[in-house]
């Protein structure tokens, strides 16, 4: 179920599954760009000459009514050519563009943004004058490669240049890509919020055949070794500016680019009653979640940074009656945010007539500043009494049940469970097409109650309602099982064989629960009966030699390896398992008369499980399987070529040494351990 609180909080940091940094000479501000030393508000002059489009990137078009264009000056200043800046202008203003066409555009900043890297602008075009195609003399003064040309092989290198990952994977762009691994050799992994931030890198040079950096495809030629070159024993620090950033107003790098923004009025933003576009939107969307998700991060700079005669300015705009009353409600959160009375009391007035807005702006208001704590038990009446009078309203748009349970309010908690038990009571009224009910959101907010606060009664009951969205029945599994309450047994087993349920009972399991689990394994349908073996072998105190015999036994279906190997890899912390891993996949998948059918993926994914290890009988066994024949078991999708190169690659991993798919110099390299 999606969290409107949690999207209330940090919308924009959601669309981040990796951070992303900016280009070297230009930054955007809340308050429009900084190109070197000069800062360029929003609505002044500007003059852009866009850069020619490279080969690879034909189309820049915008599907709407927009084009994108990459930008090698601003204002007279020359950008070098590793920048990475582009605008976003209107079609209209330029006509037809061709590919490789350069131009002068004049007009005003509207929006900036940092994002992927790149920083991202757009700007209202006022005129527009083709200008000569051809090669620009800042792109010849710095040709692909030049930072990694004086680097020798063999010694000790220092790099400047930009930290990018892909799907987890780290690489550092110094003209080329370049892998860093740690004195092992294998691959450095770095915090999410580095991505696209430069950096200074320092380490022993190597030129190595290494595996390529994956984007999710198992195609033959994603496959493909690529020689890189790898620092070794890599040393990275964040740049001078850089350091500061990467954990600051991280919000902005992910926000949407529009085409315009809040502007400071009074010293204090003036936030948009503009809807963002959305897709699947749902019937808990008020106008109050909305502009805060078209304003954010503005108005998160304003909760946080509001001096006294700035909350002044913020409450005449609650006061203001001409604003739109989901904006008044905003600016009320700001107030409360910073404990100030007058935005609670204008909250609590609203709560009383249970104004959607008003409940929503509750429930998230006191996580605006997560550097400090403000007052919120001024809330619990009022939104106990709103909630007696109108759970409905209360349950579907807000956040404000989180904020009771985020205050321990034993009261409130009491209260929703009441109305848990008789959800007839919160089912009348409720929007049928919704993608989450009522029933669903209380739950959800029950589910997070501190265990103390609920007995196993309360929770059995809880999980006996069975919502269709498992996520709150598995933290209700958690807290049982946590307590090593035997009723977990009857509630949850028949679930182990899906999705996320065995770990579940893995990770959390007590001693009673797993007494009681084994007396039942007899009764138990095949398929809950390999999960529960599994999980058995896992927590008796020979686990590895249980799940070893599990994988060589001929009864065990092909189709249970790649899970037998990743239970392997949560209790085997050496070689013994990652052996028996690699052995079972060369003579029981590839030498055997009639080969197991396995599945290409799987089999990618027991070659990975083998190079956690790096001893030396699990790269001895690993080995072997590059002169395994793979062709037996190749698919569209995973060649045996791309299988033999992920050998190859997990060697590598294994051992910082590279010979790619050559067993005979494995061999001899293995033969001087």
């Amino acid at each position: 179920m999606h969290n409107t609180t949690r999207l209330f909080i940090r919308l924009l940091a959601l669309l981040a599954l990796a951070a992303v940094g900016c280009a070297q000479d230009v930054r955007s501000t809340l308050t429009g760009l900084r190109v070197g030393e000069q800062a360029i508000a929003f609505d002044t002059p500007l003059r852009v000459v866009t850069k020619h489009f490279k080969a690879d990137r034909a189309k820049w078009a915008d599907p709407r009514d927009s084009i994108w264009l990459r930008v090698t000056s601003i204002n007279g200043i020359d950008l070098p050519a590793a920048s990475q800046v582009r605008l976003r202008t209107a079609k209209v203003a330029l006509g037809k563009v061709e590919h490789g066409s350069r131009w002068q555009l004049q007009g005003q900043v509207k929006d900036a943004l940092d994002f992927g890297g790149e920083t991202q602008f757009s700007m209202t075009t006022t005129s527009a004058k083709q200008l000569p195609a051809g090669p620009l003399a800042a792109e010849k003064s710095e040709p692909k490669g030049l930072a990694v040309a004086g680097v020798e092989i063999g010694r000790m290198a220092k790099l400047q240049g930009t930290l990018w990952s892909r799907n987890g994977e780290w690489w550092f762009d110094a003209g080329e890509e370049v892998l860093l691994a740690d004195a092992r050799g294998r691959q450095r992994r770095f915090p999410t919020n580095w991505h696209g931030h430069k950096v200074t890198v320092r380490g022993l040079a190597k030129r190595q055949l290494r595996g390529p950096l994956r984007q999710g495809s198992s195609s033959d030629a994603d496959d493909a070794l690529r020689s890189y070159l790898v620092l070794f024993d890599a040393k990275v620090e964040l740049a001078a500016g850089d350091a500061k950033a990467a954990d600051a107003h991280e919000d902005n790098r992910f926000r949407t680019l529009y085409d315009d923004g809040p502007r400071l009025v009074a010293g204090v933003f003036d936030l948009l009653p503009v809807w963002p576009p959305v897709r699947n939107a749902s019937g808990d969307r008020t106008a109050a979640l909305m502009f805060a998700i078209r304003n954010w991060p503005h108005l998160e700079q304003t909760v946080r940074e509001a001096t006294p005669a700035q909350l002044d300015v913020v409450a005449a705009r609650v006061n203001d009656t001409k604003r739109h009353r989901a904006m008044r409600a905003i600016y009320a959160g700001v107030l409360a945010a910073n404990d100030d009375v007058r935005g609670r009391n204008y909250l609590a007035a609203r709560l009383a007539m249970t104004d959607r807005d008003a409940l929503q702006v509750v429930g998230a208001f006191d996580q605006w500043v997560e550097q400090k704590k403000c007052e919120r038990r001024w809330a619990e009446a009022p939104l106990l009494r709103c909630l007696k009078a109108a759970p409905v309203e209360v349950l579907t748009y807000s956040g404000a049940c989180d904020l009771l349970v985020r205050m321990r309010s034993a009261p409130g908690i009491q209260q929703m469970f009441e109305l848990y038990l008789t959800p007839e009571k919160i089912a009348k009224g409720g929007e049928d097409w919704m993608m989450t009910s009522p029933e669903d959101r209380l739950l959800w907010s029950l589910s997070s109650v501190d265990s103390e606060m609920l007995t196993d009664d309360m929770l059995a009951k809880m999980a006996r309602s069975r919502p269709a969205d498992h996520a709150h029945q598995r933290r209700i599994a958690k807290k049982l099982l946590e307590r090593d309450a035997v009723v977990a047994v009857d509630l949850f087993l028949n679930r182990i064989a899906e999705d996320f349920w065995y770990a579940t009972f893995r990770d959390h399991a007590g001693k009673e629960v797993l007494a009681e689990i084994r007396r039942r394994l007899p009764t138990l349908a095949p398929a809950q009966t390999f999960e529960v073996e599994m999980l058995l072998a896992h927590h008796s105190l020979d686990a590895v030699d249980k799940l070893i015999a599990r994988m060589q036994a001929q009864s065990t279906p092909a189709k249970q390896l790649s899970r037998l190997c990743w239970e392997l890899g949560h209790v085997d912390g050496g070689s013994k398992g990652a052996v028996a891993a690699a052995r079972f996949l060369k003579k029981r998948v590839t030498e055997n008369q009639r080969p197991v059918e396995v599945d290409g993926f799987q089999i990618q994914s027991v070659l990975r499980f083998v190079g956690t290890s790096s001893d030396l009988a699990a790269v001895t066994a690993m080995v072997d399987l590059l002169e395994a024949d793979f062709s037996r078991v190749a698919t569209e999708y995973v060649s045996a070529k791309g299988m033999r190169n992920c050998v190859a690659a997990q060697l590598a991993e294994m051992t910082g040494e590279s010979f790619g798919v050559d067993a005979k110099a494995w061999r001899t390299w293995i033969e001087t351990k």
